[in-house]
């Protein structure tokens, strides 16, 4: 903190998001049953997010970025019920959560067990198909709600079939050939699923389209809206705003139910031109004065602290590590606990708590 003072905003950001760019290494779930190593891991994360302890080389901030994809692109321990499958994920997002892109991001967890577990699409088969996670992919994680119609809902779940997993020990994701649709699948308005990739890719061209990526980057082969107000806008507009809303209700307001116009410019402009890299776009909401309260009244309290932050910010206050400040006892009482949201959106932002 002391490293901060006299600094001028933007010069103060960029230390906080240097921070983050180092190893981030692994959680810790140690040994012991499924439910000792839940446990492992929570009093692992939280010291992290202390920095107490052993963890004195942690980056805060990393570690609240993470936790916002947490609520945010979210599963649950107990259906995933694999602590290291669990562990996989929060990794990805403190690995690549604050310096590494979106789409990729995305399409690492879409794979991985616990989102497949959790989302069913580990039950998503040509002969069966299971739309939960296409659904929520494009309603809760990239586009928001009304942007889509089923017709894509059901093409994006054709593209995802054949995924599952092996349970056997420590759990893997496997892709089985025979259970996937090999028809060719119109989403948001272009062809997918053409079988001109490896079948097991056919799903992340879904991200491709709906954040204008890869072989979908150009005007003419991005995804367009298909239903609600903005029919036939870019995707990747859409997609862009609706995670800058989400960003910024979580660190800056969220009872105008609203992003300052121009901070949301600045943020929306900042996923576009970089492709959905994630460091531009955190540091273009920190650096921004509509983000400060001498600019913005809206910001000065804000925000209700999440339990979580506030579990965080007493063992910061006390020096105390999870354990000794039993955490595990406390957190359970407050209706927040790591690894356990109450749904697949996620927790509630602000007066909620």
């Amino acid at each position: 903190m002391n490293q901060l003072k006299g600094l001028t905003a933007e010069q103060a950001v960029d230390i906080v998001i240097a921070t983050a760019a180092g190893g981030a290494g692994q959680l810790d779930v140690g040994s012991g049953e499924y439910w000792q190593q839940g446990q492992n891991m929570t009093r692992n994360w939280l010291d992290r997010m202390a920095k107490v302890g052993s963890q004195t080389g942690s980056s805060p901030f990393r570690e609240r970025m993470a936790f916002f994809w947490h609520g945010h692109i979210c599963s649950e321990l107990q259906k995933v019920n694999s602590p290291s499958a669990m562990r996989e994920q929060i990794d990805t997002f403190r690995a690549q959560g604050v310096t590494g892109n979106f789409g990729q991001m995305m399409k690492d967890v879409s794979l991985q067990v616990a989102m497949l577990r959790y989302l069913d699409n580990d039950q998503n088969f040509a002969s069966s198909p299971n739309e939960n996670f296409a659904r929520e992919l494009m309603e809760l994680f990239i586009l928001g709600v009304n942007n889509y119609t089923e017709a894509d809902v059901q093409a994006s779940t054709a593209a995802w079939t054949g995924h599952t997993a092996h349970w056997e020990g420590h759990p893997q994701p496997t892709f089985v050939i025979e259970r996937h649709v090999y028809e060719a699948q119109t989403f948001l308005g272009q062809t997918i699923n053409q079988n001109t990739k490896p079948f097991e890719d056919a799903g992340y061209q879904t991200i491709d389209v709906m954040l204008g990526l890869g072989d979908h980057s150009s005007a003419a082969t991005r995804g367009k809206v298909t239903a609600g107000p903005d029919v036939g806008t870019d995707a990747r507009e859409i997609a862009a705003t609706f995670l800058s809303w989400k960003l910024w209700q979580e660190f800056a307001e969220a009872d105008t139910g609203t992003v300052p116009p121009g901070v949301l410019a600045d943020m929306v402009a900042a996923l576009l031109d970089n492709d959905f890299d994630i460091q531009p776009w955190v540091r273009a909401m920190l650096v921004h004065p509509d983000f400060y309260p001498d600019t913005n009244p809206a910001v000065a309290g804000g925000l209700v602290r999440q339990p979580v932050e506030y579990m965080v910010a007493l063992m910061v206050l006390n020096g105390r590590t999870a354990g000794q400040a039993a955490a595990l006892w406390l957190m359970p009482l407050t209706g927040q606990q790591l690894f356990y949201p109450p749904n697949v959106s996620g927790w509630r932002p602000n007066g909620y708590w």
